[in-house]
């Protein structure tokens, strides 16, 4: 519920809330330092740190970037993860409904110019309902 601009998580978004704040110790190399929870759907910055669980991206010859070793972690496999453990512990306190939508909406911060604008609209989010 959004309260004077502010999001006031029920129990359901705490246990999100916990999840997230919890990722850099449960899923190593990841790091979230931003996160806005919604009434139904939430917003992240996600950073995966070079070389969390495999090579870094290495520059090619031609100015491409190539991957090598592919991490575990990669984007996919730690919002599986987030979704998994959040719908584990709802069952678990007897919350029956499916959660999540299918998929995810991902968009690539490239500079500091998107970062301080990918934060400040994740921040502003619950003042545009």
């Amino acid at each position: 519920m959004i309260v004077g601009g502010k999001m006031v998580l029920n129990q359901y978004g705490k246990i999100l809330e916990e999840e997230i704040l919890n990722t850099h110790i449960i899923r190593h190399g990841v790091n979230i330092p931003v996160f806005q929870i919604m009434p139904d759907h939430f917003h992240m910055i996600l950073e995966i740190s070079v070389g969390a669980h495999g090579n870094a991206p290495v520059q090619s010859g031609c100015g491409e970037i190539s991957v090598q070793n592919l991490p575990v972690q990669n984007l996919g496999y730690i919002i599986r993860g987030i979704k998994m453990a959040v719908s584990t512990k709802l069952k678990i306190i007897g919350y029956q409904l499916q959660v999540w939508q299918r998929n995810y909406y991902e968009m690539i911060v490239r500079d500091e110019s998107d970062y301080n604008r990918v934060v400040k609209y994740i921040l502003n989010n619950p003042l545009k309902l």
